[in-house]
């Protein structure tokens, strides 16, 4: 019996390979499961997607907490659950907001496009016994400036179902903008906190004149945020989807050439005429 391993090199305890198969065997009932393996499909072999995780596009929901708002007041007294007894300090928080879905994409650890999630986006207030604030609404420091931080992140809930093809390109939500407006070549965000009235919570990103920007951080050694060049190239697959909208469209097999769009069909659908 061959055990399979994670991306670190551990073995799963239920997860193995015979027969020419690979078998998952459920923990609690013992029973197993032939999993299958899909390879060789219109919508596996999309040129421009071998950087995508499964469940960047399997993925129903991500849990996602925006807003983390938390005091620690040294003129309360707090429950100490490991000694048993009140501590001096009391911790209250409270959030702005929670959502599900939609969820950013950005470069996990393994430089593979995953999903993200807030982790976490705190601000920290300081009471000191006096009844003075030492920090007020404080934004701790990451890679030496004060910065809010996501994190790549596996939700357990991946589908068969895939999240669609001009849901996620036309979606700049995705791509790490938040709830947003497009005004023209910019993209603004509109989750707003007032701890934070420049910087939406919910994304990373602003497009402002056709400059992409990155006010956030991605947690995990070598993760970063989609750059402008790479969102640019996201974008711009939308220019195709209205007409090519299936994944076994042979343009998506060698990839896309916007240079293509210059001859007199697309320039007249481009038009609009």
């Amino acid at each position: 019996m061959k055990m399979i391993q994670t991306s670190k090199g551990r073995n799963y305890s239920n997860v193995f390979y015979q027969d020419n198969t690979i078998w998952v065997a459920g923990k609690k009932s013992g029973k197993l499961h032939k999993s299958k393996v899909i390879t060789g499909t219109p919508a596996h072999t999309i040129v421009g997607h071998e950087r995508m995780e499964c469940y960047s596009c399997h993925s129903r929901a991500v849990p996602q907490c925006y807003g983390c708002h938390t005091t620690y007041d040294k003129e309360q007294a707090g429950y100490d659950f490991i000694k048993g007894a009140d501590t001096v300090g009391a911790f209250s928080e409270t959030e702005d907001y929670r959502m599900l879905y939609p969820f950013p994409l950005a470069l996990n650890q393994r430089g593979r496009i995953s999903p993200v999630t807030p982790g976490c986006q705190t601000f920290i207030t300081v009471i000191e016994p006096d009844g003075t604030q030492s920090k007020t609404e404080y934004v701790a420091k990451y890679k030496g400036k004060q910065q809010l931080r996501f994190a790549p992140f596996y939700s357990h809930n991946t589908s068969k179902k895939a999240i669609g093809c001009a849901e996620c390109h036309g979606n700049p939500a995705f791509l790490g903008f938040g709830q947003h407006v497009v005004e023209g070549n910019s993209i603004k965000g509109t989750l707003i906190c007032e701890r934070s009235d420049s910087k939406p919570l919910d994304g990373f990103l602003t497009l402002d004149k056709g400059k992409v920007n990155a006010y956030s951080a991605v947690t995990r050694e070598n993760a970063r945020t989609l750059n402008g060049t790479e969102v640019k190239r996201v974008l711009s697959v939308n220019l195709c989807l209205p007409c090519h909208e299936k994944a076994r469209d042979p343009i998506y097999r060698k990839g896309i050439n916007l240079r293509a769009l210059d001859d007199t069909l697309h320039r007249r659908l481009l038009s609009g005429h």
